[in-house]
């Protein structure tokens, strides 16, 4: 794969995220500037091993937290202030409704045609409907044992329901409370007909050690899966 220019200059800070929509991959980068955000995205065209150029998206604010979400058919990029959508077919961006309860979004994942969002201290979730421009409020976790997270709940989607990875602060909890007992990584899964997540009492080790992934990369290896299984089931039958 042919390698794609960083535009650092004059940035603060840049963001990337490689993500894959319909099969392609696209590798979006959001530059942050003295004066705004600037969203520079590429497409990669495989038969060519080329990278091509897409529309540019400039906003006028400078914000440090921002997420990519692919949702079918198109790409969105969520800041703090500002949601806007990227349509790969037209090369045109649009802005759409923001969020006004979640003043700083942690993580966000796609499940059908809905994103679901939540904050750094999982006390605010929303969901998105990508079809009808419009917000919900969902139930956060009531935390029963009053725990302080580490560092970042991590929302993600398993046969096809809604999960959550929180890790506690243990250090933090026995500085502040005392205690000596040390908590595990918690799952939790979301129940949408009520409302509510479920702690799944997964036993789980102490984390001692953080590795921290900026960006999505699951749906693109998800991508090569069927080429990997066809190329096994080749294999079987040509030793048969």
């Amino acid at each position: 794969m042919s390698s794609v220019c960083n535009f650092v200059r004059d940035a603060l800070e840049v963001e990337e995220f490689f993500v894959e929509l319909h099969g392609h991959f696209f590798l979006v980068m959001v530059k942050v500037t003295a004066n705004s955000n600037i969203v520079l995205t590429r497409r990669y065209n495989r038969h060519t091993d080329e990278w091509r150029e897409c529309a540019q998206l400039q906003v006028d604010n400078t914000e440090e937290f921002c997420h990519v979400v692919p949702c079918s058919p198109h790409l969105y990029v969520f800041m703090n202030s500002d949601v806007h959508r990227y349509d790969p077919i037209q090369d045109k961006w649009e802005q759409r409704t923001p969020r006004r309860t979640i003043p700083v979004l942690c993580t966000a994942v796609p499940m059908g045609t809905e994103i679901f969002c939540t904050d750094m201290s999982f006390s605010k979730t929303m969901v998105y409907a990508t079809v009808s421009d419009s917000w919900e409020t969902l139930q956060s976790w009531p935390n029963p044992r009053n725990l302080l997270i580490s560092y970042k709940p991590y929302l993600f989607v398993l046969e096809n329901q809604l999960h959550l990875w929180i890790e506690p602060d243990n250090h933090a909890m026995i500085r502040n409370t005392g205690t000596q007992e040390e908590v595990g990584g918690l799952a939790l899964a979301y129940d949408r007909s009520t409302d509510a997540w479920r702690d799944l009492r997964a036993t789980l080790p102490v984390c001692t050690i953080r590795c921290t992934a900026f960006g999505s990369m699951c749906s693109v290896a998800r991508m090569y899966m069927p080429c990997l299984q066809a190329y096994g089931e080749d294999m079987i039958t040509s030793n048969l």
